[in-house]
């Protein structure tokens, strides 16, 4: 079914294409000598039609691009406006303080997935989360890092952030690492900055291999702040260099494997 497109001030159709049924007519009918000739004016006209045709297409195409920009406009201006209205943003900051230190516990930097890491969530919701969440150092620093974790970078720039976000906040840590498996360099590279800020450990809780990355530092280290550590995979009677820690007055809670000592926290 052919239908004949509605013409618009930018486009006249000089062609009656109702004659085709009987274009088509002749070509089923005419053959050899009784095939007329082609009236010329008629398909130069045709051809003249069909560049109109384009042309009006090109600029229909870019009137709708126009109007779907605009629409998308709108639909931004309009929930722009719905966030306007928002109750929540008459809450005070200090209503969004205390969910945030509720609603923020541990963070792991190494899951790859934003709902595990509660600080980084909050503050990615907007400006004004993101301030108040910078304001919270507490939320920070509550880290976990999984050390069999592997990166493509040789830095690891979230847990800088991290550090940097937690300010001097005492700082809670996690070092997990599964047993055979061997620390890389960049994991190294992650104790080393760790160490770098010892004297925030408040609880330390790490695997062996990351306690020998950290028994043999270049430096004598300093835990003024530390009150728990944990080395939960090592046995009791292998030999430990306890004296990494003798410069921690007040560390109240120390266990080696299943063994604790010291009283409770």
């Amino acid at each position: 079914m052919f239908i004949m497109a509605s013409e618009t001030e930018n486009f006249h159709q000089h062609i009656n294409v109702d004659k085709l049924a009987e274009i088509l007519r002749r070509l089923r009918a005419e053959y050899g000598p009784t095939v007329r000739s082609v009236d010329e004016v008629e398909m130069s006209r045709t051809i003249a039609d069909l560049e109109d045709c384009k042309v009006e297409i090109h600029r229909v195409k870019s009137e709708l691009h126009r109007l779907e920009a605009r629409r998308l406009h709108l639909e931004k201006y309009k929930a722009s406006l719905c966030a306007l209205r928002s109750p929540v943003r008459r809450l005070p900051n200090e209503n969004f303080l205390s969910i945030f230190g509720f609603a923020c516990g541990t963070n792991d930097l190494t899951s790859k997935r934003l709902e595990t890491m509660p600080a980084l969530t909050s503050s990615s919701v907007c400006s004004r989360w993101r301030s108040l969440a910078k304001s919270l150092p507490d939320i920070w620093s509550c880290i976990h890092i999984n050390m069999n974790t592997s990166f493509n970078l040789p830095s690891f720039p979230i847990l800088d952030l991290y550090l940097a976000s937690s300010q001097q906040s005492p700082l809670t840590l996690t070092l997990s690492e599964k047993h055979g498996k061997q620390l890389k360099p960049h994991h190294l590279a992650i104790c080393t900055t760790l160490v770098g800020c010892c004297t925030r450990w408040k609880k330390l809780r790490m695997q062996r291999k990351v306690w020998k990355a950290f028994k043999d530092p270049k430096h004598s280290m300093r835990f003024p702040m530390l009150e728990e550590l944990a080395i939960p995979n090592i046995l009791v009677y292998s030999p430990l260099r306890l004296d990494l820690f003798q410069d921690a007055p007040n560390l109240r809670r120390f266990s080696v494997g299943m063994t604790p000592f010291g009283g409770p926290s």
